[in-house]
């Protein structure tokens, strides 16, 4: 099953392209474009969806591009940030602070789940401008989001444990050292 995992790092390597992608779009096409970053986004999800049961199923040994799927998750969702900014969907000072937030909180929150949580920002906002401006392309990312969390649902709450437990030890007035805070979950695809 050795196909599937170049399959799976195939998908992956795509969606790690989309994320400067979805910049130039931003650059060259502008506002008028929203169609062609929307279709983009929802590709680089579908991509997301599919990589991780793709690399499991194959049980081979996981790659760089596997081990760094959270990496290329969080390409993908700075690409729609740029997308916005350079497209004028976004004020340029909003888009410049809310890089410098999620580095920051990247940099006191180091982990996986820390990560999810900053990605999501521009995927909201791209919803939310493509519900309003090409519904039906707008509909399907609430679909798909829903659907995403439907499937993934049991995962959630440990994800949500994770995250509570690093960001407790970041507020820790008292300097104690929490091994599960310190140990975050694997930042792969193939461990999902």
């Amino acid at each position: 099953m050795a196909w599937l995992k170049v399959v799976a790092d195939t998908l992956t390597w795509l969606r790690l392209l989309l994320g400067p992608g979805l910049a130039v779009v931003g650059i060259f096409g502008g506002a008028q474009a929203l169609p062609l970053a929307a279709a983009l986004l929802i590709a680089g999800w579908a991509t997301d969806g599919l990589d991780g049961p793709l690399a499991r199923k194959a049980a081979q040994p996981q790659t760089w591009i596997g081990h760094h799927d959270l990496l290329v998750d969080v390409s993908l969702s700075l690409g729609v940030w740029l997308y916005l900014s350079f497209a004028d969907w976004v004020h340029p000072l909003l888009a410049v602070l809310q890089l410098a937030v999620m580095a920051l909180t990247l940099w006191l929150v180091p982990s996986e789940p820390m990560g999810w949580a900053v990605q999501g920002v521009p995927y909201v906002f791209m919803g939310l401008l493509t519900l309003r401006e090409l519904p039906l392309l707008g509909w399907i990312m609430v679909a798909y989001a829903v659907g995403i969390t439907a499937v993934t649902w049991p995962r959630i709450p440990q994800r949500a444990a994770v995250l509570l437990r690093a960001l407790c030890h970041v507020f820790r007035r008292d300097g104690e050292q929490d091994d599960a805070a310190e140990q975050p979950e694997s930042a792969s695809r193939d461990a999902d």
